[in-house]
Order: C-alpha cells, then sequence, then structure tokens
C-alpha cells in the first residue's frame, strides 16, 4: 500500500465533503487544517439552514427541481447574487473555532474573490484546489498578498486511493467482459448447457 501525501489525503477528504453539496451547479467541498495538517474544520456548499436544498428532485414539477434557485442553470462563475448557496469556505469558516489557526484551505473548486477576501482575513497561508473556478481576479488578490495559490490534479490522488482500497480488499476490481464469452444456459434435460464446441455464439456480445 502506497502512503498519500498530506496535500492528497486533504485533497480527497475535500473530494468527500462535497458530495454533501446540494448545489445544482456544481458540489463543492472544503477543509481547513493547520499547519501540522490536523483538520480544523470543513464545510460544502448548499442553502443556508431551514431552506430546502435546490438539488431536492420532485418527479411531478416541471423542471424536476421546485426549489432551485434563480442562477442554478447560470454559467458558471455567474449569477452570484441569485443564488442562495453558502459557500464550501464560507461553511468552513464558520465551523472553524479559530480562523487564526489555518493554515492551509483544501478546496474541490478555487475560491471565487468573495471567498478569497474572506479567507485574506485568517492566516491562511495555502489554497490548494483541483478545479479552476472562473474568477481569475481572486488568484490575483491572493497573490498580491504574497500568498499560495496551488493548482493540484486530483487524479493522482484518486489512483492512489483506489489501488489502496483495492489491495486491502475493500473493493474488488471489476472483471473484464469478453465479446464472445459463452453463455451457460439449462439444458434440455434439466442439466447444465452452454455454449460447447461447435454452438452458435454468433449471437452473443
Amino acid at each position: 500500500m502506497t502512503r498519500p501525501t498530506k496535500d492528497q489525503w486533504a485533497q480527497l477528504l475535500a473530494l468527500v465533503t462535497s458530495m454533501r453539496g446540494t448545489c445544482l451547479r456544481r458540489q463543492v467541498g472544503c477543509v481547513l487544517v493547520n499547519a501540522r495538517g490536523h483538520v480544523l474544520a470543513t464545510g460544502y456548499n448548499g442553502v443556508a439552514a431551514g431552506l430546502p436544498h435546490c438539488n431536492q428532485h420532485d418527479p411531478f414539477c416541471a423542471t424536476g427541481y421546485p426549489f432551485a434557485c434563480e442562477s442554478a442553470h447560470a454559467p458558471s462563475g455567474t449569477g452570484l447574487d441569485q443564488c442562495e448557496a453558502v459557500h464550501a469556505e464560507q461553511n468552513a469558516l464558520l465551523q472553524c473555532k479559530d480562523v487564526y489557526a489555518i493554515d492551509t484551505c483544501y478546496v474541490t473548486a478555487s475560491p471565487c474573490v468573495t471567498c478569497t477576501k474572506l479567507l485574506l482575513n485568517t492566516s491562511c497561508r495555502r489554497i490548494v484546489f483541483s478545479t479552476v473556478y472562473p474568477h481569475p481576479e481572486a488568484r490575483a488578490l491572493w497573490e498580491r498578498a504574497g500568498r499560495l495559490w496551488i493548482h493540484q490534479d486530483l487524479q493522482p490522488a484518486e489512483e492512489l486511493a483506489y489501488e489502496n482500497l483495492l489491495s486491502t480488499g475493500a473493493i474488488v476490481r471489476p472483471k473484464p467482459r469478453h465479446r464472445h464469452q459463452p453463455v451457460e444456459t439449462e439444458g434440455g434435460d434439466g442439466s447444465p448447457g452452454g455454449a460447447g464446441p461447435g454452438a452458435d455464439v454468433s449471437g452473443i456480445g
């Protein structure tokens, strides 16, 4: 088993956290850690407490999502004033007991301008993300303060996690299907049948 780096480990935590997100446009997860790499807080994006979730599906609704906000289908990075979601970074900061203990913010998508300004008012010195959010001015603001803006591909961490789970037996690698693999059927006498040496398998696969 290969041990992931601290960055890979925290990236995967952020990815798993993002699965709780309830925004229709994208699910985002955030993990805040201190200088020792200990988790201080986590957060994911979604509407404020007490409101119905945007991704709450209703098959009897014409759109399928009766509680979707006005910007649910707007292009990424736009319509934030109409978006009802609290961002993952904002929720993580709300849960953090001491914002001056933050060293690194791991987030699945790079922060927007507003979240960047909030993080600037903490001791956070690094932002590590796996996908780029279309707010280039956020990066300029962050780097102007002399802090680190790190785009790190998540795929190596995902592959490492998958291989480690295979090695522990937690998951099993799917068996490949062969195009002309014989299909067993029951013979006329009740015994197992199958595609024998002379059988016609032209319709299989």
